[in-house]
């Protein structure tokens, strides 16, 4: 009877176990499959009306996104109003888009943990905000605006393909979001663009490819390579990340551009070291970006131009 006990106590501790990890990777839809009932019924619906029935009863993911995107069931309403198509076009092809890659994002957020040597995942929201933001990440998890990213597609094929970057991406930041704050740690444009670039660089190793979103600023880098590293290098230190990142550039280059520079940096560092996985560790913890920026010896030099 004893050795009964222990095996079925054994049993219910591995079923609760992979419960646990499945949960952990969960991928939810429940926001975008409410907001999408809700648009069914009234294509302009009211500030009382996204209260009740799209904020309130939300998911996690519609806390994570509220504070500085969605803002408000006033706002959400006065942007659904003012771009009643951004949100007809993601309805009519990336909700189904993402409907349709749930066991794939699943298994490129596995993937990611297991290359970030992560003990645990996060759940990955996909939701409707207002009309400002891709993607954001905390340690709780990662949202995902999917009328934002729907932006960059024309196609559910297209929809996925940007929808997987994003998922890969933003995942990359809740890890980073975990990690112990070292008090040496000094945030700057260079900290901030190592930071996004490796996030970047994560998602292109694990879809394999270059997503539609980054194909202008990364065209554009490869074209003016040295001239990007010079200028940067005059404002890396400084916090101010204008132009180089979240926002319009105010000159020629294409928005985000530090997002490529930091990229391209990861990659150099990357490349140069011997241990690939400790290589990913460093990147990730992002200790000290400057002694990262002089292992990685970059210095512009791959230009075509």
């Amino acid at each position: 009877m004893k050795i009964y006990s222990i095996l079925a106590t054994l049993i219910v501790t591995l079923t609760s176990f992979k419960c646990f990890a499945i949960q952990e990777n969960n991928y939810v839809l429940e926001d975008a499959e409410r907001f999408s009932s809700l648009f069914q019924i009234n294509p302009l619906p009211s500030p009382e009306q996204l209260q009740k029935e799209y904020i309130a009863p939300g998911t996690k993911g519609i806390e994570i996104f509220t504070p500085h995107r969605i803002k408000s069931a006033e706002n959400l309403a006065a942007k659904i109003s003012q771009q009643p198509n951004a949100y007809k076009k993601a309805l009519k092809i990336c909700l189904p888009a993402a409907r349709n890659i749930s066991d794939i994002s699943v298994k490129q957020l596995a993937e990611v943990q297991q290359l970030l040597k992560q003990p645990k995942s996060a759940a990955t929201y996909i939701v409707f905000g207002g009309n400002n933001s891709g993607g954001t990440a905390s340690g709780e998890g990662l949202v995902l605006g999917i009328e934002v990213i729907c932006r960059f597609a024309e196609t559910q094929q297209q929809a996925e393909e940007e929808i997987l970057n994003f998922v890969v991406h933003e995942i990359v930041h809740v890890y980073q979001a975990r990690q112990p704050k070292l008090e040496k740690q000094r945030f700057s444009l260079l900290s901030q663009a190592i930071r996004e670039g490796f996030a970047d660089f994560i998602a292109n190793k694990v879809t394999g490819k270059i997503a539609k979103s980054e194909q202008v600023r990364h065209q554009y880098g490869l074209e003016h390579e040295r001239q990007l590293w010079l200028a940067f290098q005059q404002a890396m230190d400084g916090k101010d990340l204008k132009p180089w990142m979240y926002g319009k550039t105010g000159n020629e280059w294409p928005k985000d551009m530090g997002y490529w520079i930091g990229k391209r940096i990861v990659q150099s560092y990357y490349d140069k070291s011997n241990d690939k996985a400790l290589a990913i560790q460093t990147l990730l913890k992002l200790e000290d970006p400057q002694a990262i920026l002089a292992v990685s010896g970059y210095q512009g030099l791959n230009s075509n131009s």
